[in-house]
């Protein structure tokens, strides 16, 4: 490689192994990377898309050479080799499912694969079968492939470059966002992905019995009596934790209270939340009718109540996807109904008795599980501080807890849920979390009897004492009301007005439900929007290092981008204002969409897809149990607690984090669809063996 001095000119993407005799020792590409009709494509996305096909069990795709490589001439093919061949027909069908640019020119099947002397895949054998190449070329191939590579590594660390400034190695070196450390954790997620998958697949029938079995042991259930299918199914769960980078977690797990701090922002202002989501009104006639119930409330012509001077309890979860350069973009912020929290923590303990018990030697100092991964737990201490606040604010009589079904009065938590509620257990894991600190709780529904007593007459009752069922109230946690089929009838919608109206903690309160919005976090990926609620620069260039491309597609700036979205479809969402899952709208779709001239467009943000590359993982089999290898993409929710009162900052926390993992081909992470399944992160650091 031409260059002067000791400045590096090029990045050769190697990944090497420092030896103790000071020896590099070559162990692949950092990324299985070829250029091909002129495109950079990514070997790796091409064989976890035909791993998730059912019956294959290996997948490897190589180039292969049509002519011997002295011939000016020559053809490059992708192919794409499966095993057992029996698997064959199978790849071969869904490969037709591949964008164009990507897909194989031929599948082959294969029982035997080539190794080399370490065990693994041969690539360069395997390229050279059925392409004319006598073993004398082979063995010259593999040679000049091998001394090309040792010229390389020497080159690379001929020298330590003493010639770089401080500046310029802190930059090379240190914090989360550089490209190197995200580039070479990411490739250490997908081998060691590879090495658990394989460590874990010979005791495949022992772990899926092992999870079965504390899957239902530990409440990992869906409530399904409401349905007709009996009282509970098995969650559908990873059977092992998904590898996650250690750099990128940390960096996310920072950002979480300052995002926090911004919707909690958010929430005080009403006029600005107005502001911004009206225009919307006439095209979305259940966000217009939530601004309505903020004006009776908030509004100036209504109560004229002070969301400033409320104690706001935030409890959210922040939800990411691994863009294919390997950072983390920004899918939402869910701010009201947040699910798994009280599922993660018992779903942890389940991966980490597997990891222990079927793969001891997978953990090093540098990776493992995420240690106090309690976010359920997290979230009880939030309430118990908010129900705290509460009861010294109002000035009543705690209820004390082995009292509290005895008819004495005193104010307790209260889970807001639908009926029929899948969820109900991850709620449940939280109460029994939140007893176990002394807070006494009831669940309750939009059909209870809601009371408001006491408060100003004058502004229909403005922070007075909020009873349901009549119980006194210190706390609303929400696991309702996000969606239009919540509100059977006008009285529910009365309830949710004298909710919001009382003095009662609630989590969150309608602003701050409003603050999750699409429309808002849209908004969010505006540099000036994000000065204006944040004054450190620093924290506003790390908010906006992880968000995506997003814009209103009616706006007359994004006309072009618009088109870019027509054009291609598949690399852009339509999402709604609406919270839950299977709402936005993918290619054809969005496609329909953006041409439909029914008006109301203005509903939606276009956000650039983020492009993951899937990994090795294990899932269960809900429905008999049984463990699945399958290629995997991990959407990864940072859980975050946020209470404030008036002015003070009470508590801000980060708890843990969940992943839902799901096919590559699948567009939504619901749990309760089986779009996804959960599991936990384990982290991979810059040192870990692979």
């Amino acid at each position: 490689l031409p260059g002067e001095g000791n400045h590096r000119v090029y990045r050769t993407g190697d990944l090497v192994r420092c030896c103790e005799d000071g020896e590099f020792e070559y162990l692949g590409r950092a990324a299985h990377q070829v250029e091909i009709r002129g495109q950079r494509i990514d070997l790796s996305a091409i064989e976890a898309a035909l791993a998730a096909v059912e019956g294959v069990t290996g997948v490897a795709v190589v180039v292969r050479h049509q002519s011997p490589p002295q011939d000016t001439q020559e053809e490059k093919l992708l192919v794409a080799y499966v095993s057992p061949s029996t698997a064959k027909t199978a790849a071969a069908n869904a490969q037709k499912n591949l964008p164009s640019s990507v897909a194989p020119d031929l599948v082959e099947g294969i029982d035997d694969w080539p190794r080399t002397s370490s065990g693994k895949i041969d690539r360069v054998r395997l390229a050279a079968l059925d392409a004319g190449l006598d073993n004398a070329r082979l063995q010259s191939m593999q040679s000049m492939h091998s001394n090309e590579k040792a010229k390389r590594l020497r080159w690379m660390f001929r020298d330590p470059e003493p010639s770089a400034s401080k500046a310029d190695k802190k930059s090379d070196s240190d914090g989360p966002n550089d490209d190197d450390q995200v580039q070479t954790q990411t490739v250490m997620c997908r081998e060691l992905a590879i090495s658990a998958v394989d460590a874990c697949e010979k005791h495949l029938s022992e772990i899926s019995r092992l999870v079965y079995t504390q899957v239902f042991r530990r409440g990992l259930v869906l409530l399904t009596k409401f349905s007709g299918f009996g009282p509970a199914e098995a969650m559908p769960v990873a059977l092992v934790p998904d590898m996650i980078s250690l750099s990128a977690f940390e960096e996310l797990r920072r950002l979480a209270p300052i995002f926090s701090r911004v919707i909690d922002k958010i929430s005080c202002s009403f006029e600005w939340l107005h502001a911004k989501l009206s225009p919307l009104r006439s095209s979305d006639a259940w966000l217009a009718r939530l601004l309505d119930l903020a004006a009776e409330v908030y509004g100036p012509k209504g109560a004229g109540k002070d969301p400033c001077a409320e104690i706001r309890l935030l409890l959210q979860r922040q939800d990411y996807l691994p863009n294919s350069d390997g950072h983390y973009l920004q899918v939402e912020i869910n701010t009201i109904a947040v699910a798994h929290a009280g599922w993660t923590e018992q779903l942890a303990r389940v991966h980490a008795d597997c990891v222990s018990t079927f793969c001891p030697d997978l953990c090093t100092k540098h990776d493992q599980l995420l240690k106090d991964n309690v976010p359920g737990s997290d979230f009880a201490r939030a309430l118990a501080a908010a129900h705290a606040a509460y009861v010294r604010d109002a000035g009543v009589e705690a209820t004390q807890p082995h009292t509290a079904d005895r008819g004495v009065t005193g104010p307790r938590v209260c889970f807001f849920c639908w009926e029929n509620d899948f969820f109900e257990m991850d709620q449940r894991l939280i109460e029994v979390a939140l007893n176990a600190l002394g807070v006494p709780t009831f669940f309750a529904s939009l059909g209870a009897r809601v009371d408001l007593r006491g408060g100003d007459a004058a502004r229909s009752g403005a922070g007075g004492q909020l009873f349901i069922n009549g119980v006194e109230v210190s706390v609303v946690y929400f696991h309702s009301t996000y969606e239009p089929g919540h509100f059977a009838c006008e009285a529910d919608w009365t309830n949710r007005r004298l909710i919001e109206l009382s003095k009662a903690v609630k989590a969150p309160s309608l602003l701050g439900h409003l603050a999750g919005t699409k429309k808002v976090q849209q908004l969010l990926s505006n540099q000036k929007e994000l000065q204006r609620l944040l004054d450190c620069e620093e924290d506003i260039a790390r908010c906006m290092a992880v968000f995506a491309k997003q814009l209103c597609p009616t706006e007359p700036a994004s006309i072009d981008t618009v088109q870019r979205a027509l054009s291609d479809p598949d690399k852009w969402v339509l999402k709604p204002q609406r919270e839950g899952g299977g709402n936005n709208l993918f290619g054809e779709e969005l496609k329909m969409r953006l041409c439909s001239t029914e008006g109301g467009l203005d509903q939606f943000v276009l956000m650039e897809k983020i492009q993951s590359v899937p990994q090795p993982t294990l899932l269960q089999d809900w429905k008999g149990g049984h463990g699945v290898r399958t290629g995997g993409v991990s959407e990864l929710g940072i859980f975050a607690a946020h209470l404030a009162h008036g002015t003070q900052e009470v508590l801000s926390t980060s708890g843990g984090a969940v992943l839902r993992t799901k096919p590559p081909t699948s567009l939504e992470s619901g749990i309760c669809s089986r779009s996804a399944m959960l599991s936990t992160p384990f982290l991979v650091g810059t040192c870990g063996a692979c």
